[in-house]
C-alpha cells in the first residue's frame, strides 16, 4: 500500500464561546456530501464541539512511514514548536482507516491548524471537512487535497539557482566557467532555476561564465554531451538538472576522461541522485531541505495567514 506522510499541528490556546455557526456549517456539509458523520444524531458529531472548548497547546504529528524525509520534517517542526513553547505528539498511521481514527480523536480539541499528507479516502475526507467547518486551517503537505480550501507547500525554484550561483562562485573563487545541463523538454521549473542562477551571478558581479546545454532530442544525447564538453573544455563545474540526462553526462565524462577535471553536481530528491552522491559518481547535489521546511511550516502557521510555505534546497556533498 502506498504510504503518505501526515503532520497535524495544533497551536495557541483560544476559548470558543458558541458553536451555532459550526453546527450550521456541519449540517450544510452533511447535505452537500452525504456524510453521516455530520448528523447531529451521530456519535461522531454529538458533543464534539461543546461550548467553551479550549484549544490545546500541543502539536500531534501524524506520519505513515519513517523515511529520512519525514523524520527531517519532524525534526524541523520540533525545533519550531520548542521555540514557540508548544509540545509535540507523534503518531504512525498505516492505513486510511487509522488516519481517520486519529483525526477523529484530534478534531474535538478544535486545533487551529492541521498539517497532513492525507490518504485520498472516504475514511479521511469527512474529518477534514469537519475540521475546516470548526475553523481549523489545513496545511496540505502531500498535495492530495484538491477539493479543499487548504494551505499548500511549493518549491522555491529560483532559490535553487541563486544558491547554485553563490556556491559555484565560492568554489571557483569568483572566476571560472560552469555548465548548466537541462532535460530534453523545456520545463518551466527548470527555467526558474536558470533565471535565479543568472540573476544571482549578475548581482554578485563575479567573473563566472555560464554555458548551457539543452539536449534537442532523446536519440543522441550522449553525442550532444560529448560534443558540448569537447567544445567547452574550460568548464570546471557542471550542474545537471535532469536525472536521466545526468546518467548520460557521466557516461560522456567517462569517455572523455574528464571525471577528475569537472565537478559534476546533481539536483533533485530522487534516490538515484542520492545514490550517485554516496558512491562518489557526483561531487555534490542540491537536495530539498526538509528539516527547514518542517520548521517553516510551523512558524508560518503560528505567525501569519500565508497560503503557501516554500520548500528550499541545500547543498549536499
Amino acid at each position: 500500500m502506498k504510504r503518505f506522510l501526515g503532520v497535524v499541528l495544533l497551536t495557541a490556546a483560544v476559548v470558543l464561546g458558541g458553536c451555532g455557526a459550526i453546527d450550521r456549517e456541519l449540517s450544510n456539509l452533511n447535505d452537500r456530501y452525504g456524510y453521516e458523520e455530520y448528523s447531529e444524531s451521530s456519535k461522531l458529531y454529538e458533543g464534539a464541539f461543546p461550548d467553551g472548548t479550549e484549544k490545546k497547546l500541543f502539536i500531534p504529528i501524524l506520519i505513515t512511514e519513517e523515511t529520512e524525509k519525514n523524520l527531517d520534517i519532524k525534526k524541523g517542526a520540533e525545533r519550531a514548536a520548542k521555540e514557540a513553547g508548544i509540545a509535540l505528539k507523534y503518531y504512525v498511521s498505516d492505513s486510511a482507516e487509522e488516519q481517520g481514527e486519529v483525526l477523529k480523536g484530534i478534531i474535538p480539541s478544535l486545533p487551529e491548524a492541521i498539517c497532513i499528507s492525507a490518504y485520498d479516502s472516504k475514511y479521511v475526507d469527512p474529518y477534514l471537512h469537519k475540521a475546516i467547518a470548526s475553523g481549523t486551517t489545513i496545511f496540505d503537505l502531500g498535495g492530495n487535497l484538491k477539493d479543499f480550501d487548504v494551505v499548500k507547500g511549493e518549491v522555491d525554484y529560483e532559490s535553487v539557482g541563486r544558491l547554485a550561483a553563490e556556491k559555484f562562485a565560492e568554489l571557483l573563487e569568483g572566476e571560472g566557467t560552469v555548465a548548466i545541463v537541462t532535460g530534453i523538454s523545456a520545463e518551466r521549473n527548470i527555467q526558474k532555476i536558470i533565471d535565479g542562477f543568472s540573476e544571482q551571478l549578475e548581482a554578485v558581479g563575479t567573473g563566472i561564465t555560464a554555458v548551457q546545454l539543452n539536449p534537442k532530442s532523446s536519440e543522441d544525447i550522449l553525442t550532444q554531451c560529448i560534443d558540448f564538453f569537447e567544445e567547452n573544455t574550460e568548464v570546471e563545474i557542471a550542474l545537471v538538472l535532469n536525472e536521466y540526462v545526468l546518467d548520460i553526462v557521466l557516461r560522456a565524462a567517462e569517455e572523455l576522461e574528464i571525471e577528475e577535471d569537472v565537478k559534476f553536481v546533481g539536483y533533485g530528491q530522487s534516490q538515484a541522485v542520492e545514490d550517485k552522491l554516496k558512491s562518489g559518481e557526483i561531487a555534490a547535489a542540491f537536495v530539498p531541505d526538509y528539516e527547514k521546511y518542517g520548521y517553516d511550516i510551523v512558524k508560518d502557521l503560528l505567525s501569519s495567514q500565508k497560503k503557501t510555505t516554500a520548500i528550499g534546497y541545500k547543498w549536499k556533498e
